[in-house]
């Protein structure tokens, strides 16, 4: 069943239509859930302090220059004197994109681990790979969320909540219809570029009595 993770914007945005493949969760110890995630904008931002420092940490590691820094977060932001503060269009209440989790991040290890810790949560020998940069640049130091396989949408109105939840069929349904799946419009990561866009669409759903929904490439392949 397809979970729903809720960010505070301007991460969705940065989750969806740029490079951040590590979801920070400093509160969480580990994540059993592998497979894909709607990303929900939340409806609010985070404190004005929080929200510019968080814009200037994007601009700051996508290197843009200070002519450009407007436009490129024009989306998001907006200028209040030497502040940024939410943009008039910034998109919140709504569904934006997905992704897929495909590991977690522990504090002060520099891996992935692919599988989900076993009960007695001793790792050892279990399957991990190194971070890549699309995970690496994003990551605190503390537990992530290594997301793979992201895209944007046109916004879905849809209310939020904690933790990860499961979608709604008509909800997937409805994400499955849009005609904008996009997939990353910044993506900078040589591991993402080339599979992105025909990883995610276009899509179609598929919605059968008696089972959860599934989204298929039009391939046939399914994706969720």
């Amino acid at each position: 069943m397809i979970r729903i993770l809720t960010l505070s914007q301007p991460w969705a945005w940065v989750v969806t239509e740029l490079d951040k493949g590590a979801e920070n969760r400093v509160a969480w110890k580990m994540c059993r859930y592998r497979g894909n995630v709607l990303i929900h904008a939340a409806k609010n931002t985070q404190g004005r302090a929080d929200f510019h420092e968080a814009c200037t940490s994007i601009l700051d590691k996508w290197e843009v220059l200070k002519r450009q820094r407007a436009e490129f977060l024009a989306p998001v932001a907006e200028l209040d004197g030497s502040t940024w503060e939410p943009s008039r269009d910034l998109v919140r209440s709504a569904i934006v994109g997905g992704a897929r989790i495909v590991g977690e991040i522990l504090p002060h290890l520099s891996a992935v681990y692919t599988d989900p810790a076993p009960p007695n949560g001793d790792r050892t020998g279990q399957p991990r790979r190194p971070l890549r940069r699309e995970e690496s640049r994003w990551w605190w130091g503390e537990f992530a969320l290594a997301l793979e396989d992201r895209f944007s949408i046109d916004p879905i109105p849809h209310s939020g909540g904690l933790g990860l939840r499961r979608a709604p069929a008509d909800l997937v349904a409805a994400v499955a219809r849009s005609r904008h799946v996009k997939p990353l419009r910044f993506d900078r990561s040589s591991s993402l570029g080339s599979t992105c866009g025909d990883a995610w669409g276009p899509l179609r759903c598929v919605l059968e009595p008696g089972h959860p929904a599934r989204v298929l490439h039009t391939d046939g392949r399914t994706r969720w």
